[in-house]
């Protein structure tokens, strides 16, 4: 029997965030007018050919439940990694340590927040 350990790291969906800080200009915010399909393409990791309206709501709905009614834009950057985080790391690794729990093997699952002093985070700015 192996044990089997994962987790995560606080804020990881950060990097997914920075890359969109360009098109969330204040007067100009791209990314808040079109987040029903980018949204639906990132979060929901749709292909264009998939997107519906149905699709657009339900993004929008999500970015509503992270950031408020102000929407997706800087002041919300929080919410906005939050949002990525949970739908690309943590919602995964629970799932992963649903099934692995049906074994019998120990499972030890973390949630790393430490901020050291060196950081790739510049690298994602």
């Amino acid at each position: 029997m192996v044990p089997y350990m994962t987790g995560l790291n606080k804020d990881e969906g950060g990097m997914l965030v920075a890359p969109q800080w360009k098109n969330m200009k204040p007067g100009d915010n791209q990314l808040a007018e079109n987040w029903g399909y980018i949204g639906a393409q990132q979060v929901l990791t749709l292909s264009p050919k998939e997107i519906t309206f149905e699709k657009e709501l339900t993004a929008r709905m999500i970015a509503q439940f992270y950031v408020g009614k102000d929407g997706v834009n800087r002041e919300n950057k929080q919410g906005l990694s939050d949002m990525f985080t949970d739908a690309f790391f943590a919602y995964p690794n629970t799932e992963t340590v649903k099934l692995h729990s049906q074994s019998s093997a120990p499972i030890y699952n973390y949630l790393m927040s430490y901020r050291g002093s060196a950081s790739f985070a510049p690298l994602f700015a």
